[in-house]
């Protein structure tokens, strides 16, 4: 495999559903029983995909496949790589493939789907009452069966499910929080002995909080009830409570907009600080990127000299689609093992890699527009010297580094409008 293939193929280093039915009223199976496949609460704890096998507490295993069509999109191969990337963070043992396509997939053990095309037939029969309800910009996270499925109808919807989910669950929304057990409790304390299992929870682009969760309770539950629910205090962060085949109700305040992205901000600031006295900005530090150190505080991880241990990522991937990037998002799993703390999302899809953007170490492909000009003067200057370009056969893959001062000299363009201290990692 091109691009990451060489790094997912390195040993790893241990570092410290519910079943849909028709209209409310017909034959359920009881909370208890539909709690063992529904793993959207416990999704990164060990007993699903994160598995103990030694006994001693502590998940070192991933027993399960992120799943994405046999020809995934940009988005789909991002929210890939941020699920995985959570996934493996809560074990201290990884065996790649994390992530695969839906075409290499063996049904054996649970699945996290992702994306419309990944999920058998069977599976996606199971979360069509709740996906059909999918509007402009919202995306979801089923249970079906033992398996996850995550889908929406646009890249958007998918991105931000992808990363509200994987960066939030079990809380509800603020971290930390309510978990989403209150949403049983809840509604035990508006329906006396009456209990449900969390099956669903969509979110919605430039919202916050979680838009709708759907529920299945152990007994018949009407909108009267629902209202009472949704009017508790812990449940504040839910905007629509939706029981599968039955009665719903919806929060009467509105939803929260969602803060605007960094980026976004700092560009609305612009204009003022053009006004003022130019400000002399700090000299930023080159980053020499070692392969050899790639997964250490003196590679891509945060740390200080008291604390060495790969803390905070200091990079970004840029995640393009098709295979290259299903082996990114293989990557991020491996990012996800190592360190001590993630921040998420940690993935983007590749058509955001924007110059400005760029703000430390970063992963593309070759292919990124990102790289053309620096590539072309590259190859250029090495034919000008005699060396030939290097010729990968069939199944071999490249890992190159290469700093933004280096692309300045090679009249990279599409870089130098960003600030110093950008290391690029490309492979072809």
């Amino acid at each position: 495999m091109r691009l990451i293939g060489l790094i997912c193929a390195l040993s790893c280093v241990v570092v410290c559903a519910a079943e849909i039915r028709g209209p409310a009223g017909t034959s359920r199976r009881s909370a208890a029983e539909t709690a063992v496949t529904s793993h959207l609460g416990d999704a990164f704890s060990a007993g699903w995909m994160l598995a103990d096998t030694n006994g001693d507490g502590i998940a070192d295993a991933i027993n399960g496949k992120i799943v994405v069509p046999a020809r995934p999109t940009s988005a789909e191969n991002s929210a890939a790589a941020n699920c995985a990337a959570r996934l493996t963070f809560g074990s201290t043992g990884l065996t790649l493939p994390v992530v695969v396509r839906s075409s290499d997939s063996m049904k054996e053990g649970p699945r996290f789907w992702i994306g419309k095309g990944a999920a058998l037939a069977s599976v996606s029969h199971e979360v069509d009452a709740m996906a059909s309800k999918l509007e402009k910009g919202e995306g979801g996270v089923f249970a079906a069966g033992n398996d996850l499925v995550l889908i929406a109808n646009d890249d958007e919807g998918l991105t931000e499910a992808a990363n509200s989910y994987c960066s939030r669950a079990p809380y509800i929304w603020d971290v930390p929080g309510e978990q989403f057990p209150a949403i049983s409790e809840a509604l035990a304390a508006s329906a006396k002995g009456t209990t449900a299992v969390l099956v669903g929870v969509t979110y919605q682009h430039g919202k916050q909080g979680i838009r709708r969760a759907y529920i299945r309770p152990s007994a018949e539950v009407q909108a009267p009830t629902l209202s009472q629910v949704l009017a508790n205090p812990k449940l504040a962060s839910i905007h629509e409570l939706v029981v599968v085949g039955g009665a719903s109700a919806t929060n009467p305040k509105p939803e929260v907009e969602a803060p605007p992205k960094k980026e976004e901000a700092e560009a609305e600031k612009e204009p003022d600080a053009k006004a003022g006295p130019p400000e002399e900005e700090e000299e930023p530090e080159i980053l020499e990127l070692d392969l050899a150190s790639l997964y250490t505080v003196k590679g891509i991880f945060k740390g200080s000299p008291k604390a060495p241990f790969p803390a905070g990522l200091k990079a970004h991937l840029y995640v393009p689609a098709g295979s290259d990037g299903v082996a990114l998002a293989n990557f991020a799993a491996r990012l996800g093992l190592e360190g001590t703390g993630i921040g998420l999302p940690l993935a983007s899809p590749a058509e955001e890699a924007k110059p400005k953007k760029i703000k430390g170490p970063t992963f593309v492909t070759a292919g990124s527009p990102l790289l053309a000009d620096a590539q072309k003067k590259l190859q250029e200057q090495e034919a000008a010297a005699g060396q030939s370009a290097v010729s990968l056969s069939a199944g071999e893959g490249e890992l190159t580094s290469m700093t933004l001062s280096a692309c300045a000299r090679l009249s990279c363009t599409r870089l130098e409008s960003s600030r110093g201290g950008v290391s690029m990692i490309m492979a072809s």
